[in-house]
């Protein structure tokens, strides 16, 4: 539910971590990708929207709002368990496939190679993961 502010502003505290984060990655070669969940609750205010989107121009870093892409991606009375605050395993495969697709053709990042190792990883992962769902 929308309901109107005092203050749209973040915290100092938030952007002195956020820039905190941005100056290990760049230090260290890192491709940050900030990401807003595609969530219904909280509301996500347009505000805050603008004041991240400022944010990741100035530091030269991507930003997706994935609650603007949710409605033509996910449908929330199925993708989520608790009617838009968290995605089920339903809606986190779709917002996966999305988002590395996403990656690969907008960003220009190459997925790991499929080598041995990495599919017999791959597999263990999803057959763990299949199992926990199942229970």
């Amino acid at each position: 539910v929308k309901t109107e502010l005092a203050d749209y502003a973040f915290n100092e505290k938030c952007y002195d971590y956020l820039e905190k984060i941005v100056k290990v990655c760049k230090d260290n070669e890192i491709k940050l990708i900030l990401i807003k969940a595609p969530t219904l609750y909280p509301y996500w205010y347009e505000e805050w929207d603008l004041a991240i989107s400022e944010f990741a121009k100035r530091e030269d870093i991507c930003y997706i709002n994935f609650a603007k892409k949710a409605p033509t991606l996910l449908d929330y009375s199925h993708d989520t368990s608790d009617g838009g605050f968290h995605l089920n395993y339903y809606g986190a495969v779709k917002l996966s496939d999305y988002f590395g697709e996403y990656i690969t053709k907008e960003l220009g990042i190459v997925p790991m190679t499929k080598s041995e190792e990495t599919i017999h990883r791959w597999e263990k992962a999803s057959y763990k993961l299949k199992k926990e769902i199942e229970q």
